[in-house]
This record gives structure tokens, C-alpha cells and sequence, in this order.
């Protein structure tokens, strides 16, 4: 847009009116009227010549880029794709190169590939023009699958302003024109552009990841359901957050991946019934209790053959332990290689949250799976508790423990059962023998690479210093057991959990400068 210096458009002649009508005494206009008006068509004369001038200097900048960037032009079209879409994969912005030079625009303005991922925020982008430049994007991406992710705002006040709810209602317009092209397709949104989103899609879908977040909550009138016209879509990815399971109208049986967000325990329940494919599932049980369930609570505990990877979250509110009970009593997986359990606290009431052992031992007993790596974080952890769980797991390599922050957590008890178990011995059995990453935790460093040890080789360790201020290095003896397990090539981390530092190689600086003083102390004697 041109401006005048005072920063007023003169797009318009005749912008420039007199706040009163003309009046000359001698009638017609005054001197200073006729003046302005030629003024301003020779300043109209002005701007298109500029304008001409303008377009040659495009012109003659494009033959300037085509003679000096010689070496794009000698690249074949194929491999300068792939170059631009190694930039977009990066940048996620393919219009940068389109703002490069003329050429480079008209090559990725021809190149669908550049433009098969958008990602809107509707509190940024509904406005008319960037509603353009989605059509755009679009509808460069030709025939190819789109992966599409659009965001709302959580602030009602924003929803309830009529332009905000007019543009965002287009914005899901343009992408439901693309429906039969999504293959990924991740959106965040309340409750009514739901019914939007699916009602003006069109039938027939290739979708393959699915993330669904309703944030207004799944309590919220009327709750928010995806049902596309025609075929049921048959996602292999598939996270709904505070979504009913029952209102996700989709086909189970292809889906390998799950991940459900402040769900009920029958809808944890009955998605391991769904979908027999299911390899990784993460679920955030909360203990509100509905009306009613969904679902039936099984009588026998659901058997699910292919699933490895199990994350369970479980927020603490008043039917915690029904919840947690619930669901592990009517679990079994056979095939389990992960498993992790995180407590997610919901009230600062449950600031002490418990470690459901007896109900996971029950779990690890009744499965029987071959588990190699535990996670267990942000709850109360007793040995008395976990050394009976480990036992169940002889096949166990990875041991993650992160106690709640109340927690007063030491694991003496495991360590040095680990420290007695390290070397086998006649008549008694290696405690998690096959253990591999968690200073007698390594056991004798004599026996270090001896057949049939445990090959425990790395421990890692994040210590929240904020949280304890009185804790400051490690003290001069642990640190030189600590140092003579790092002279035999283990990997022992002791570190800052907030700054990263290491703190064995602070500590070691802090004795060596400890022993500097106190030396020339005594030379000054």
C-alpha cells in the first residue's frame, strides 16, 4: 500500500475533502479546490508510472538471480525438490522459498509435495485473507495426502465474538473440501465445531492418524462427537482427549497405536477389546465418575496378545483406588515389554499419592510377559513394595524410577540387594539378572565383564537441587567410589535435574579446590 509521509493512503484520488463543502462567493469551486484535484491526478500519473517502474525492477531482478544463481539452474528439477522439501520438513514454511525469487516461487508453487502438511491456529489465521492463503496451500498439494492440524483458542470470549465464529466455521469449510486427502488429521477445538468438522466433510477418507482434543471437556452440552459421512475412517494412530469412546465413530481393527486422555475406566477397558492390533496404548484414567458407564465392566480379565508398550496415568481423585483396581484386575498382556506407571496429581489434596504394588504385582503375575523396562514416577515408592514386583520381572533391563516430589524416597534396600545378587553364587539367584541400566549397585568392580555377572552398565542419576537446598556436593569419600567406578568404563551420571550439570565433576573441582587452600594454608605455617 503507498502512503504520503504523514502516513495516509493515497490509493484514491479525491482522498483529500474539505471538512465543508466548497463555497466561493463568485460560485463553482474555490482556486485551492481546482488545484487539489489537478494535483492529485498528476500524483495518480505519478503512482502508476511508479507502479511501471516498480514491475521492470521485478523484472530485470529476476534476470539478475537467473544469471547469478547459476548453480541452482544447472540442478536438475528433482533434486532442487528434494532440496526444498528437506527445507520444509525443517522450517515447516514452504512460502519462504517462494519469497526468494520469482523462480524459485514458480518451482515451489509447481511442487505438491511442499504443501501437503498445514497448520492453522484459527485465533492467527481466520482472517479473510489467510483463509486465501489456506485455499492456496491446499490446493497446491494437488492429488497427494494431506496431513492437516488446526488449533482453536480456550477462551470463550474469543469464540463468542460473531467475526471469530464466522471465520473459524470457514476456515473448517476450506479443510472439509480436502477430507478425502487426510491422512493425518490432528485438531483442537470445543465441543460444536465438532458437528462442523464432520457434517460438511466429504465421504470417502484415507485417514491414518487421528488426534482428537476436545478442551472444553467431555462434560461439556452437547458432548462432542466425530462421525464422518460414508465408510468408517480406519486409523492406525489414533488420541482422543476428554472424548467418549463411544463418541469416536471409527473403525478398531487397524489401529496400532492408541492414546486416551482423561478417559473413564471402561472406555480403557473396552479399547483394549476393539482393537485386537494394538501394540503401544497410553491411557490417563481419570476417577470422575459419569452418570453411567459407557461400557460393561468385563468378568473376565481382557486378554490382549500384541501389545508391548503399556503407559497408564492415573489422576488422583476420590475413586483412585476403584479406578486403579478396575483396570488392572481385568488386564492381562502376555506379550508386555514396557510398562509404565505415573501418578497424575489432580488436587494438591492427593499430594502423598500411593503406589498401587499389589494391584501391579497381581497385573505382572497374571501376564507373565517377558518385561524389559519398568517405569514407575511421581508416587510414594517403598522397597517393601517394589523388590517383590522385581522379582516377577527377571527379565527386566531398564529400571526407571522418579518418586513423587513429597517423596522421601532412599532405595538402600534395592541397591545393596542388588550389590549382594551381582555376582552369582551356589544356591542363590541373580536378582534381575539380565538388568542393564538403573556404588555397590554395579556389585565388586573386581568381578566387572565376569561370566555370568550382571551386565548393569549405566546409572543415571537427576537430583532437584532447588528442592533441596541443604544438598550441595557429594562428599570426598562417596566421590572416590564413585571415580573408581568411572575408571572401569561404567556409566555413572550424578546431575543437575533443572541445569544439567554434572555434579561428580563439580564435586571433584570442589575437593581438588578445597585441597589447594588448605595447602597453601599450611606452606604460609
Amino acid at each position: 500500500m503507498t502512503e504520503c509521509k504523514f502516513c495516509l493512503d493515497i490509493n484514491e484520488p479525491g482522498l483529500f475533502k474539505p471538512h465543508k463543502p466548497c463555497g466561493s462567493p463568485l460560485g463553482g469551486r474555490c482556486e485551492a479546490c481546482v488545484k487539489t484535484e489537478q494535483l492529485e491526478l498528476q500524483m495518480a500519473e505519478a503512482k502508476k508510472a511508479m507502479g511501471n517502474l516498480f514491475e521492470q525492477h521485478r523484472e530485470l531482478r529476476t534476470q539478475m538471480n537467473r544469471a547469478h544463481d547459476q548453480l541452482i539452474q544447472r540442478v536438475p528439477l528433482e533434486v532442487v525438490s528434494c532440496i526444498f522439501q528437506s527445507f520444509a520438513t525443517l522450517e515447516g514454511n514452504p512460502l519462504i522459498l517462494g519469497s526468494v525469487c520469482r523462480a524459485w516461487r514458480q518451482l515451489a508453487w509447481s511442487t505438491p509435495s511442499l504443501w501437503t502438511a498445514i497448520d492453522i491456529n484459527a485465533e492467527r489465521h481466520s482472517t479473510p485473507s489467510c483463509r486465501q492463503v489456506a485455499v492456496e496451500w491446499l490446493d497446491r498439494s494437488r492429488q497427494f495426502p494431506l496431513s492437516v492440524r488446526l488449533r482453536t483458542p480456550l477462551d470463550n470470549k474469543w469464540h463468542d465474538k460473531k467475526k471469530n465464529e464466522e471465520g473459524l466455521c470457514d476456515l473448517i469449510s476450506i479443510i472439509n473440501r480436502f477430507s478425502t486427502r487426510w491422512q493425518s488429521l490432528d485438531v483442537e477445538m470445543i465441543n460444536v465445531y465438532f458437528t462442523i468438522l464432520c457434517e460438511d466433510s466429504q465421504p470417502g477418507n484415507i485417514l491414518r492418524t487421528l488426534r482428537l482434543n476436545n478442551p472444553s471437556n467431555n462434560f461439556a452440552t452437547p458432548p462432542a462427537e466425530f462421525q464422518m459421512p460414508g465408510p468408517k475412517p480406519r486409523p492406525e494412530d489414533v488420541s482422543l482427549t476428554y472424548l467418549d469412546l463411544k463418541r469416536v465413530h471409527i473403525e478398531w481393527d487397524n489401529v496400532t497405536r492408541a492414546e486416551l486422555i482423561w478417559c473413564q475406566v471402561d472406555d480403557a477397558l473396552e479399547i483394549l477389546r476393539r482393537a485386537p492390533r494394538l501394540q503401544t496404548c497410553t491411557v490417563l484414567i481419570s476417577g470422575v465418575p459419569r452418570l453411567a458407564l459407557h461400557f460393561p465392566i468385563p468378568s473376565e480379565p481382557v486378554v490382549h496378545d500384541q501389545i508391548t508398550d503399556l503407559t497408564c496415568k492415573f489422576a488422583h481423585v476420590a475413586n483412585f483406588d476403584d479406578c486403579v483396581v478396575t483396570f488392572f484386575e481385568k488386564t492381562s498382556l502376555p506379550r508386555l515389554e514396557r510398562f509404565a506407571y505415573v501418578h497424575r496429581q489432580a488436587s494438591a489434596k492427593w499430594d502423598r499419592p500411593e503406589f498401587p504394588a499389589w494391584a501391579i504385582l497381581s497385573f505382572f503375575k497374571r501376564s507373565s510377559s517377558l518385561l524389559r523396562e519398568l517405569v514407575i514416577a511421581r508416587c510414594l515408592i517403598d522397597d517393601n513394595q517394589l523388590v517383590p514386583i522385581l522379582r516377577e520381572l527377571p527379565s527386566l533391563h531398564i529400571l526407571d524410577l522418579s518418586p513423587a516430589y513429597t517423596d522421601s524416597y532412599v532405595p538402600d534396600d534395592l541397591f545393596s540387594l542388588l550389590a549382594r545378587t551381582a555376582v552369582p553364587t551356589k544356591g542363590r539367584e541373580i536378582f534381575l539378572p539380565e538388568l542393564q541400566h538403573v556404588l555397590e549397585i554395579f556389585g565388586p568392580l573386581s568381578a566387572i565383564g565376569q561370566s555370568g555377572t550382571r551386565p548393569l552398565k549405566a546409572v543415571h542419576i537427576r537430583v532437584p537441587r532447588k528442592d533441596n537446598p541443604s544438598f550441595s556436593f557429594i562428599g570426598e569419600s562417596e566421590i572416590h567410589d564413585i571415580v573408581s567406578v568411572l575408571e572401569k568404563g561404567l556409566d555413572l551420571q550424578i546431575l543437575d535435574k533443572d541445569t544439567n550439570a554434572d555434579l561428580v565433576q563439580a564435586s571433584v573441582a570442589q575437593i581438588e579446590s578445597s585441597a589447594r587452600r588448605s595447602a597453601r594454608r599450611r606452606s604460609k605455617r
